[in-house]
């Protein structure tokens, strides 16, 4: 015999999967506690819709800029996770746990090249945001870690068109960055320096909005 979900008493249940038993006692509070239950159920899904609302109006009064920093957040994070366990590219000393995605050219001053991945090298927190991103060290750094021929074409990059992306088309590219980011955090190890380049190239590529170095 089944044991009465409020008591503990043994009875006889009078239908399938009767939870009570028949005192009066224990039939109420069974009924305040399913009562309770199904307005909780409610309460969770209302606010599942409505988080799903609030997701869909987030979006839609989402400006231009917005969409350009989401999408910007995620390939910062793709130089991190590239550049990870090498040093800093302008000062050469260890990253440490926290370190910033360096812009060699800046994205206020070039927003045309504010994706670019040659454009993004790792660097410590202290020469990107209190050295104003250490620009000469910068540009010596890339030399002395991926050679001349690497370090012109990343200085070449300031000469590219004007990129002008729709909100469309920047939410196309999301999508993109975010896989390619996910894959390489799969990878869980520390990439050389020909790597480094290759996989620029093949992101460039992957993203579309440069055409990668031949």
């Amino acid at each position: 015999m089944p044991k009465c979900k409020i008591c503990s008493d043994k009875f006889e249940p009078k239908f399938f999967l009767q939870k009570y038993c028949d005192k009066l006692d224990c039939k109420v509070k069974w009924s305040i506690q399913e009562s309770n239950r199904i307005k909780e159920k409610q309460a969770k899904e209302k606010k599942k819709i409505w988080n799903k609302e609030k997701i869909v109006i987030r979006e839609k009064l989402k400006s231009l800029s917005d969409w350009n920093n989401d999408l910007q957040k995620e390939i910062n994070s793709i130089i991190r996770t590239i550049d990870a366990q090498h040093p800093c590219i302008s000062s050469q000393r260890d990253l440490g746990k926290s370190f910033d995605c360096g812009h060699l050219f800046s994205r206020g001053s070039n927003p045309h090249i504010r994706y670019h991945l040659f454009n993004m090298f790792a660097q410590s927190v202290h020469d990107n945001q209190h050295k104003s991103g250490n620009p000469l060290e910068f540009v010596n750094g890339i030399e002395l870690t991926f050679g001349t021929e690497i370090k012109d074409y990343c200085l070449s990059l300031k000469g590219l068109p004007t990129l002008k992306l729709t909100i469309d088309e920047i939410k196309e590219k999301i999508p993109i960055a975010r896989s390619i980011l996910k894959w390489l955090k799969l990878q869980d190890r520390k990439f050389t320096i020909e790597e480094r380049i290759s996989l620029r190239k093949e992101f460039n590529k992957k993203i579309g909005i440069y055409e990668s170095i031949t």
